[in-house]
C-alpha cells in the first residue's frame, strides 16, 4: 500500500472541490434546502402540516441528503469512466491497487455525504425557526453519522459497478425513488403500524435506518427504532455490499467492514447502559392482556389487538399519570403487574355526562350518566408568555366551569397554530387534537389530546357539554348547570359571545 499515493489522490479530490466549490456548494445545499423549505415552511405555514412535523422532518431531510450525495459522489463518475474507457482514470494515472483506489472513493464519497447531512442542520436553523433538537448523546450521533455516510458512498460504488449510463433513469425510478418513499424520512417507521405488511417490507430498505437512527439521536423525542437495532442493522447493509464491489475492491470492503465494526464497538458502550435499564419485553397475548385491563379501568385503548399502537401508548401514560408513576409509554413486566393491581380512576362529580381535565395530573376523563368514564392523556398551557399578534400573553389553561359552545371539524387554521377536531369552552381555548401531546403542560392555553382519538371525542361532545377544569386548589362544581338547563343555555349563549 503506497500511503502517499492514497493521502495524494484525496488531496487531488479536495482541490477539486475546492476549484468547484460553486458546483459543490449548489450540489450539497440546494436540494436540502428545498426540501426544508417546502416541507418544513410553506407547509407548516400553510397549516397543511403541525409546527412539530419542521422537527419530525429534520432527520429524514438529513439522511436523504447524505444518500443522495453519497451516492452521487462516487457512482456518477464510475458510471461514466466504464461507459466510455472502460478503464478507472485514477488507476491509470497513480500507482495504486484497486481496493485501495475503492477506499479512497468511499472515504471521500463519506465526506460529502458528511458535509451535505450536516447542511442541513444550519439550513433548518435559518429557515424554520423554532426547531426542537435534543442532542442528547453527541457520540451515538456522530456514530451514526458516519455509519449513514460510510452507507451512502458504498452504495455509490456498487452502483458505479453494475449501472450502465443508458440505465441511470432506471436507477433512480426502481432503486432510489422508491428508497425515498418508504425509507421513513418523511414519517417515523412507527406510523406504518395499520400496514403491519409494509412496515415489515420495508425493513430491507437501508434508507429506514439512516431516517431513524438520526431520529433518535436528534429529536428522540419523536418514536424511532431502539439504536442498537440501527447500528446492526447499518452494520449488515455495509457488510451486504461485499458482492456487489468484489470486482473492484475485495480487501477493500474488508477495510471498510473492520472500520464499521471498530464505530459499533466505540459506540456500545453509549447503548449497552440503556439496553440494561429496559425490563424484559413483553410478548403479544401480555399487551392484549394489559390493554383489556386498561380499557376495564376506563382508559382509553383503542382496539385491544395486541399492538403497542397509539392507543395502547396513551392509555400506559394516562395510567402513569394517574397512578403517579414515572411515565414511560412503555409496557414491561413491571408495568403490566401494576396495571394488573391498579383502581380504576374516579371522576370528582358523578351522576351526570361531562368532562373533567385534571390539571395537575394531566389527564382528561369524559364521564357517562353511569359514572363510567374513558381516560386520555393531556397537554394543557405550560404557563409561559408568548407573542400573539403583537401582544404578550400567558400561556394558562383556565379552571371553572365551561360548556362546550363552539366546535370545528378536521384541520381549522389558526394564529399561534392549526387544531384538529376542536371543541372550544372559553373564548380560543379548546380540547383539540395534536400532533405533539408532551407528558408535561406544553400548549398556549388549549388542551391537547391525542390525535387517534379527537375525532371520536368530538362526536361525544356535542354543544353544551359541561366542562370542568381543576387543579388542587380549585374546583367548581357542574351539578347546578346539569339540573338546571336554563343556566346551561346562559352559559352557552355567554361562551358564544366571547
Amino acid at each position: 500500500m503506497n500511503w502517499k499515493t492514497f493521502l495524494a489522490l484525496l488531496s487531488r479530490d479536495a482541490h477539486v472541490a475546492r476549484r468547484n466549490i460553486v458546483q459543490l456548494l449548489l450540489q450539497t445545499f440546494l436540494q436540502p434546502m428545498m426540501f426544508v423549505f417546502i416541507f418544513g415552511r410553506v407547509m407548516v405555514s400553510s397549516g397543511y402540516m403541525q409546527p412539530e412535523y419542521k422537527s419530525l422532518l429534520l432527520p429524514g431531510i438529513m439522511a436523504i441528503s447524505m444518500v443522495f450525495t453519497g451516492v452521487w459522489a462516487v457512482a456518477m463518475p464510475l458510471i461514466a469512466e466504464f461507459q466510455f474507457t472502460h478503464e478507472i482514470e485514477d488507476r491509470l494515472l497513480a500507482p495504486i491497487e484497486n481496493h485501495w483506489l475503492a477506499i479512497e472513493k468511499v472515504c471521500f464519497g463519506a465526506a460529502q455525504a458528511v458535509v451535505a447531512g450536516l447542511a442541513v442542520i444550519p439550513a433548518a436553523w435559518l429557515l424554520l425557526r423554532p426547531v426542537e433538537i435534543h442532542l442528547l448523546s453527541p457520540l451515538p450521533f456522530a456514530g451514526i453519522t458516519l455509519l449513514v455516510a460510510l452507507l451512502s458512498a458504498c452504495g455509490g460504488l456498487a452502483l458505479g459497478c453494475s449501472v450502465g449510463q443508458n440505465q441511470i433513469g432506471l436507477m433512480f425510478s426502481l432503486v432510489l425513488t422508491p428508497m425515498i418513499f418508504f425509507g421513513c424520512a418523511y414519517y417515523p417507521w412507527s406510523a406504518l403500524a395499520k400496514f403491519p405488511i409494509l412496515q415489515k417490507a420495508v425493513l430491507i430498505n437501508p434508507l429506514v435506518y439512516a431516517s431513524e437512527g438520526l431520529r433518535g439521536t436528534l429529536v428522540p423525542q419523536f418514536p424511532h427504532l431502539p439504536m442498537l437495532t440501527v447500528l446492526l442493522a447499518l452494520l449488515i447493509f455495509d457488510s451486504l455490499a461485499d458482492p456487489w464491489v468484489a470486482p473492484v475492491s475485495s480487501k477493500g470492503c474488508c477495510v471498510k467492514l473492520l472500520v464499521t465494526i471498530c464505530l459499533l464497538l466505540v459506540l456500545m458502550p453509549a447503548t449497552s447502559s440503556a439496553q440494561r435499564k429496559r425490563h424484559a419485553p413483553v410478548s403479544v397475548t401480555q399487551i392484549r392482556e394489559a390493554e383489556r385491563r386498561l380499557a376495564e379501568l376506563g382508559y382509553w385503548t383503542g382496539p385491544i389487538d395486541g399492538r403497542l399502537d397509539d392507543g395502547t401508548r396513551a392509555a400506559l401514560i394516562a395510567v402513569q399519570k394517574w397512578e403517579g408513576r414515572e411515565i414511560t409509554g412503555k409496557l414491561t413486566n413491571a408495568e403490566l403487574e401494576a396495571i394488573r393491581n391498579a383502581t380504576g380512576p374516579k371522576p370528582r362529580e358523578s351522576g351526570y355526562e361531562h368532562v373533567e381535565v385534571d390539571v395537575d395530573r394531566q389527564v382528561l376523563m369524559l364521564v357517562k350518566d353511569d359514572d363510567s368514564v374513558k381516560v386520555l392523556p393531556v397537554s394543557t398551557g405550560n404557563d409561559k408568555e408568548f407573542m400573539d399578534e403583537g401582544q404578550t400573553s400567558v400561556a394558562y389553561t383556565p379552571r371553572g366551569r365551561f360548556v362546550v359552545y363552539d366546535k370545528t371539524f378536521g384541520w381549522e387554521d389558526g394564529r399561534i397554530g392549526s387544531v384538529y377536531y376542536a371543541n372550544y369552552i372559553s373564548g380560543g381555548v379548546a380540547i383539540h387534537g395534536y400532533l405533539s401531546v408532551p407528558n408535561q403542560p406544553a400548549s398556549h392555553g388549549c388542551i391537547r389530546i391525542p390525535m387517534f382519538a379527537a375525532r371520536e371525542v368530538s362526536d361525544l361532545l356535542p354543544t353544551g357539554t359541561i366542562v370542568l377544569v381543576y387543579d388542587k386548589v380549585s374546583f367548581v362544581s357542574g351539578k347546578a348547570w346539569a339540573k338546571d338547563p336554563r343556566l346551561k343555555q346562559a352559559a352557552l349563549a355567554n361562551g358564544a359571545l366571547q
